[in-house]
């Protein structure tokens, strides 16, 4: 066994880090978007707030009354952020992570390709 796995990382030592970073980007972008697409299709649409709006309009009244316009916001963006996990809107989430994810991954594949500067070697000046 120890001779397969050390096989095995010498062959991914031989692999540029700039390549190991583009196969990780298009193993992210394609694994996400897979999955998006599957949630996007198999889960139903998320049903409208069940809460009525002139009901949820008296809660911010009363949340306003009590933790300021503040506490409303904060109230307003977490019911926005519960929401991206739920239902089609976590298809959207899930697409948009794993791009992000592989753009950075990209990223550094090109940061890693650049050749570093050897301060040894003389410089032509003119």
């Amino acid at each position: 066994m120890p001779n397969i796995l050390s096989r095995w990382s010498t062959a991914v030592a031989r692999v540029p880090l700039a390549t190991r970073f583009r196969l990780a980007g298009v193993a992210v972008a394609v694994t996400g978007l897979a999955w998006a697409g599957w949630i996007r299709l198999t889960v139903a649409e998320t049903p409208a707030r069940a809460i009525p709006f002139d009901r949820l309009k008296v809660e911010e009244r009363q949340l306003e009354v009590i933790g300021g316009k503040f506490a409303v916001e904060a109230a307003r963006l977490t019911r926005w952020f519960d929401g991206l996990w739920v239902g089609r809107d976590l298809a959207v989430t899930l697409a948009v992570l794993s791009v992000a994810v592989a753009l950075i991954l990209f990223w550094l594949a090109r940061v890693a390709a650049i050749e570093p500067i050897d301060d040894e070697t003389p410089r032509d000046r003119p």
